[in-house]
C-alpha cells in the first residue's frame, strides 16, 4: 500500500516537472521570437510599418535590411540610412519627414505620395526613383543623383540642391518655387522634362520654352 502511494506521488511529481518544463519552453520561445521581430524588419511588413528614428548602418552588416521592402504608409521620421541600399523597396505614401541620407543607394525606389519635409541627402543614388505626387519640401540635397527620376507633381518648393544630376528626370507638374541652385549653374538638367513646371522663380516652364532653366 505505501510502495503504491509513493509510485503514484513519483508519477505526479515527474508529471508536475515536465508540465513546468514545457511551459517555461514555450515562454522562451515565445520571448525569443519577439525579440527577433524587433532587431530587423520582416521580409515584407504588412503596412503601415512603425520604427521612428531607424538607423540602417551599411557598415554594421545591415545595409540590405529595407532592400526590396514593402514600406508602403511606413512611419519613419527621423531615419537614418548610411552607406545602405533601399534599391526597389516601396515607400510610398510614407512619412519621412527630417529623414538623412548618406552615400545611400535607392534606385528604382518608389516614393509616390510620400512625405519627405526637411530630409536631407549626401552622396546618394536615386537613379529612376519615382517621386510622383510627393512632398520634398525645404530639404537640401548635395553631390546625388535623381537621374530618371520621375517627380511628376511633386512639391521641391525651398530646397536647396548642390552638384546634383537630374539628367532626364520629369518635373511635370511639379512645384520648384524656392529652390536654390546652389551653386548657379552646379547642378545638371540635361534631357529633364519641364512641362506646367512651376519654376524656383514662381514662373511657369511653359511660359518659357517649356524649360525652368534660367530661372532659378
Amino acid at each position: 500500500m505505501i510502495r503504491s502511494r509513493t509510485l503514484a506521488l513519483c508519477s505526479g511529481t515527474f508529471l508536475f516537472g515536465v508540465l513546468v518544463a514545457t511551459l517555461m519552453a514555450t515562454l522562451v520561445s515565445n520571448r525569443v521570437a519577439h525579440a527577433t521581430a524587433q532587431v530587423a524588419p520582416p521580409a515584407n511588413p504588412h503596412p503601415p510599418f512603425m520604427c521612428p528614428g531607424c538607423s540602417i548602418e551599411g557598415n554594421g552588416g545591415d545595409a540590405h535590411w529595407f532592400e526590396g521592402k514593402d514600406f508602403r504608409k511606413a512611419y519613419l521620421v527621423g531615419m537614418h540610412a548610411s552607406n545602405a541600399v533601399l534599391d526597389g523597396s516601396n515607400f510610398s505614401g510614407a512619412d519621412l519627414a527630417n529623414w538623412r541620407a548618406f552615400s545611400t543607394s535607392a534606385k528604382h525606389t518608389r516614393f509616390v505620395g510620400s512625405f519627405s519635409d526637411l530630409a536631407g541627402f549626401r552622396f546618394d543614388d536615386f537613379t529612376q526613383a519615382d517621386f510622383t505626387g510627393a512632398t520634398l519640401t525645404n530639404g537640401f540635397y548635395q553631390d546625388s543623383t535623381f537621374a530618371g527620376a520621375n517627380f511628376t507633381g511633386a512639391n521641391l518648393s525651398k530646397t536647396g540642391i548642390i552638384k546634383i544630376n537630374f539628367s532626364g528626370a520629369n518635373f511635370t507638374n511639379a512645384n520648384l518655387s524656392g529652390v536654390q541652385n546652389l551653386p548657379p549653374g552646379g547642378n545638371i538638367f540635361t534631357g529633364a522634362i519641364w512641362a506646367n513646371t512651376t519654376c524656383p522663380d514662381g514662373t511657369n516652364s511653359d511660359a518659357h520654352g517649356h524649360t525652368c532653366i534660367g530661372h532659378f
